[in-house]
């Protein structure tokens, strides 16, 4: 907010601003992404020129997506540099390594200690290097003479090729491959997972070359490395239910057709957040999470409701799923209603932060809703299916 409010002033106030970076160092996102921009894209290559000309082409495409702002490339920032390209056959038969001209070098800009002088206790450090319009002569660097280890001296430009270029400010690696990273900041009430999906498409916009590695930084690598681990939870609660209803129903059969109505649940979840255009995030998988252990629970008083009448009615099975789908609607539609209404709020919240908890209502409330009717019709006819087979294959009584 505070951010929003500082950008709105500078522009105002200081017209001409063609790109502004504005930087912080606090809140919960930023300590997750490690620091990074919460769009973080980081492109690694040992070619340096290929990696840059593939950033500055995403850079473009990460501009057109809206509520992305402060996009920034690494390798923009660039300043003059003098190149020493050694012709390191031509040096080892003069008698140089590649080590002594490196020095040589590096002495003739920043000096080497001749001397010490000393005076009334105190050391004076006496550097010897080139002038500093020697300095900035690429001509003269030309002329450095090199001490060779047979004792004679070779210039500069008969062993090496001098030449001025720009490099970026800082050389950043990864894997020992040179990197570029490409950062974006999000516009308020945008939500990571629905930029991810602009992202992605905008890598394949730019005709990144493949073998260009592509890593995800900042919240984005975040999203995807928990969205993994929601997955692993969401199987395991799934298994865990299931193996909850075999204990207590002694069976196999049933709880299986209880657990069917999950799958179904999570069409709903899907279908919800396409309705309402939510993203696939961690928000909605903590819904699903949610939505296991709530869709099961009108299914199981439909089906143990269905066998506690078969046996003290002996009624066929069709008979008790008629019987038990008019006993218990009113209770399973009461539960269903009371905890859809709980979420509609959560679900179509819209003060600060409702771009999170949205996702989370939304599951849950088109997930339930959905796995009501569910309960109400599928389960009731394939819990009829399966007993009529199974009496049929004589592994259950009549």
């Amino acid at each position: 907010m505070f951010v929003n409010k500082i950008r709105a002033r500078i522009v105002k106030e200081v017209p001409g601003i063609e790109k502004m970076d504005m930087q912080t160092s606090s809140g919960m996102s930023n300590l997750m992404s490690g620091g990074e921009k919460p769009v973080t894209v980081k492109l690694a290559h040992k070619d340096f020129t290929k990696i840059n000309e593939a950033a500055l082409r995403l850079q473009k495409e990460l501009e057109k997506i809206p509520g992305l702002k402060d996009i920034s490339n690494d390798s923009d920032s660039l300043k003059p540099q003098i190149e020493v390209k050694i012709d390191r056959i031509r040096a080892s038969q003069v008698g140089l390594k590649t080590s002594m001209i490196g020095t040589a070098v590096r002495n003739a800009f920043y000096g080497n200690t001749a001397s010490v002088y000393r005076k009334d206790g105190d050391e004076f450090e006496i550097m010897v290097k080139y002038k500093k319009a020697d300095r900035t002569n690429i001509e003269q660097l030309k002329e450095l003479e090199i001490k060779t280890l047979m004792g004679t001296t070779v210039k500069l430009k008969d062993v090496a090729e001098v030449k001025e270029g720009l490099t970026s400010l800082s050389v950043n690696r990864q894997n020992r491959e040179r990197i570029v990273t490409i950062g974006a900041r999000l516009e308020d009430n945008i939500a990571i997972g629905k930029i991810a999906v602009e992202v992605e498409k905008a890598i394949k916009n730019s005709n990144i070359p493949p073998d260009v590695e592509i890593i995800y930084g900042g919240n984005i690598q975040s999203q995807k490395e928990t969205t993994g681990d929601l997955v692993l939870m969401l199987l395991l609660g799934i298994v865990l239910v299931y193996l909850v209803m075999a204990a207590q129903f002694e069976s196999f059969v049933d709880p299986f057709i209880i657990i069917f109505s999950i799958p179904l649940a999570i069409s709903g979840v899907l279908m919800g957040l396409l309705l309402t255009g939510h993203a696939l995030s961690v928000p909605a998988f903590l819904g699903m999470i949610i939505l296991v252990g709530i869709v099961v629970n009108n299914a199981i008083v439909l089906i143990d409701y269905t066998n506690t009448m078969k046996v003290k009615h002996n009624f066929t099975m069709d008979e008790a799923l008629i019987y038990s789908g008019e006993r218990r609607l009113r209770p399973i539609l009461m539960t269903a209603t009371t905890t859809i209404c709980g979420m509609v709020p959560l679900a179509m919240m819209s003060g600060e932060g409702h771009e999170t908890y949205n996702p989370m209502g939304v599951a849950v409330v088109f997930g339930l809703t959905f796995s009501t009717l569910v309960t109400l019709v599928l389960i009731p006819c394939m819990y009829s299916m399966v007993d009529s087979f199974l009496v049929k294959r004589g592994w259950r009584k009549a």
